[in-house]
């Protein structure tokens, strides 16, 4: 929020009022979807918000952000744990483009297999170190609470939310890619 309303107001520094005014729409529609009451929504409807999230990144990264969305329209209804994508998004942007000087891109893909749904959000950035990879791995898989103190504790509130919706079989995965960056993979 604070990040956000500091991009408006150097917007308005340099005199952009329409880029100002969106950014204002984008982030009133942003913190109405997320302080609705509303547990699950429609897959449509977290992109929607992850859509708003992103127009604001955009503005703070300077458009050095290129994302993609490629998700079949009768993906739409599936019902999805809300606030599940925008933490794995944030992660990426912070951890893996923002030190870019070039930026780079994130490709947000859903398909389905059976009665799973899976959603890879992909980016081109910097990957995570082996050890670092191999940590976050025992944080999203860890059922005793040995990280309940640590960092990343969004993308564990997020694992955790879909196996006790879902399952233990479900949840989140982060890896590297070979090409490089990483993959975060949701299964619901």
């Amino acid at each position: 929020l604070y990040n956000t309303l500091d991009c408006i107001n150097g917007l308005i520094s340099f005199e952009k009022s329409s880029e100002a005014q969106a950014a204002i729409v984008s982030l009133s529609k942003f913190l109405r979807f997320a302080i609705k009451a509303d547990n699950v929504v429609p897959l449509q409807k977290e992109l929607e918000y992850v859509r708003n999230y992103l127009f604001i990144e955009k503005i703070r990264y300077q458009n050095r952000l290129l994302v993609l969305i490629d998700v079949p329209e009768e993906l739409n209804p599936y019902a999805i744990p809300k606030l599940t994508l925008q933490p794995l998004i944030e992660n990426a942007i912070i951890h893996g483009l923002a030190d870019l000087p070039q930026g780079g891109e994130i490709l947000i893909i859903c398909d389905t297999h059976k009665t799973d749904l899976r959603i890879r959000i992909l980016d081109d950035g910097v990957g995570i170190e082996p050890d670092r990879l191999a940590y976050i791995q025992a944080m999203l898989n860890d059922s005793s609470g040995i990280f309940h103190q640590e960092n990343g504790m969004g993308i564990k509130n997020v694992a955790q939310r879909i196996r006790l919706r879902c399952g233990s079989r479900y949840g989140v995965t982060i890896s590297n890619r070979a090409e490089g960056g990483t993959c975060a993979t949701v299964l619901l």
